[in-house]
């Protein structure tokens, strides 16, 4: 590569499809996107939350959910069979909070990718948090030790937006800067190192 020049993307392995809350399209669509956007691999990673009080019995936290989430990637998978590498994979949030739940998923749904993340101060959603200067601490060290939890002992590939308070902060105008708690990011990404974890 030339200095300067961007490498070219030819792959992603964050993509959450109608399967995940957040999702717009179906996995079908996502492949054919993928495609025109000159993509050779991705790996699909609906969302699948766990909650202190148990996990949601309810779509699309469900194994059954899941599955069928599953079976459509492998339909797809023949579609796009020799132009698109697709993986099956999954994004669970706060594990931690439900490790035997959390377990009984990854048992009983053969993912290749599983991203690790923290979506959820216990059942307190950093999406629909109200964000203020006097708050903001008290809640980014909270985080900080979900994600160390989330390190330390659960099962996953790659953690998912370690800075993901800050995004939701800067829609309220407010600024959350990680750095400012180094103490606690720090052993966060060494426990990564230390277990293989992107």
């Amino acid at each position: 590569e030339k200095r300067g020049i961007m490498a070219k993307i030819h792959a992603d392995y964050h993509l959450h499809t109608l399967f995940s809350p957040d999702g717009k399209n179906s996995p079908e669509e996502m492949c054919r996107a993928a495609l025109e956007k000159g993509l050779t691999e991705i790996a699909v990673t609906d969302h699948y939350e766990f909650y202190q009080a148990g996990v949601f019995r309810d779509k699309p936290f469900t194994i059954e959910h899941m599955r069928a989430q599953q079976r459509e990637l492998e339909r797809c998978r023949e579609l796009f069979a020799g132009k698109l590498t697709i993986r099956r994979g999954v994004e669970i949030g706060q594990p931690q909070c439900n490790p035997e739940a959390a377990r009984e998923l990854m048992e009983a749904v053969p993912f290749d990718y599983v991203i690790g993340s923290v979506h959820k101060l216990s059942d307190l959603d950093l999406g629909l948090t109200q964000y203020t200067e006097e708050n903001i601490p008290g809640l980014a060290g909270r985080n900080l030790s979900m994600l160390y939890e989330l390190a330390d002992r659960e099962d996953f590939d790659c953690m998912g937006h370690i800075d993901i308070i800050k995004r939701y902060a800067a829609r309220q105008g407010m600024r959350v800067d990680l750095l400012d708690w180094r103490e606690q990011l720090e052993p966060i990404l060494r426990r990564l190192i230390e277990r293989g974890k992107g």
